[in-house]
């Protein structure tokens, strides 16, 4: 983050938030599933158990998106008209191509039709002080010293693997434009690297 986005951040923290649009009533919910893959487990470990949470008395204007709703567009309408103060998704996280390419998108969501979220439309839309908390692969940028070489077999997983820690040590691009921007969010939750099933069951049980 560069100094002035360093600066937005402290000031909004500073103030407490206190002037975000922000509706603590209102959680938004965004799931992608794409059959036969781990955004599958995601849903079952994560999105569903959440989503019985918050679907409370207490939380009347919460929204959950899935299945065919689980869109670009459909993110970002909510984003803008409810301005939730906490934002959930599920879904792939892009790590396509190398270098530069892969950098400039690093993490966005994928969406049903495996489309990624654009980054200028993300960051426009979500809404000052908001916490997001994105399950994705590298939703939180990249470890120049991957943990997962030496277990994965060669081919295209362990190639996505090593482009991106070749990236060295990274924070995803919307990240540090949601958290410098004149508003910023309040929090990012995310990941560091591309994202197992081993990273979702107890090594004890097998179980989520």
């Amino acid at each position: 983050m560069d100094n002035e986005g360093l600066a937005n951040y402290i000031a909004a923290l500073l103030d407490g938030f206190e002037h975000q649009d922000v509706d603590v009533r209102a959680p938004l919910l965004w799931t992608v599933t794409h059959a036969g893959d781990i955004t599958t487990e995601m849903r079952t470990v994560i999105s569903t158990p959440l989503a019985a949470k918050f679907s409370d008395p207490k939380l009347p204007r919460f929204q959950y998106l899935k299945d065919g709703s689980a869109t670009c567009a459909e993110l970002l309408a909510k984003l803008r008209s409810a301005k939730p103060a906490l934002v959930v998704t599920s879904s792939h996280g892009l790590a396509e191509g190398s270098g530069d390419v892969l950098r400039a998108g690093l993490g966005l969501p994928v969406d049903v039709s495996h489309t990624p979220v654009p980054l200028d439309d993300l960051v426009a839309a979500i809404p000052g002080g908001a916490v997001w908390y994105s399950q994705a692969c590298c939703s939180a940028g990249s470890d120049g010293q991957s943990k997962y070489v030496g277990l994965l077999k060669p081919g295209q997983v362990l190639d996505i693997v090593e482009n991106v820690a070749a990236l060295g040590s990274t924070v995803a691009p919307a990240v540090l434009a949601l958290l410098g921007r004149p508003s910023p969010v309040r929090a990012f939750l995310g990941h560091v690297e591309p994202t197992f099933d081993w990273t979702l069951r107890r090594a004890s049980t097998g179980q989520g």
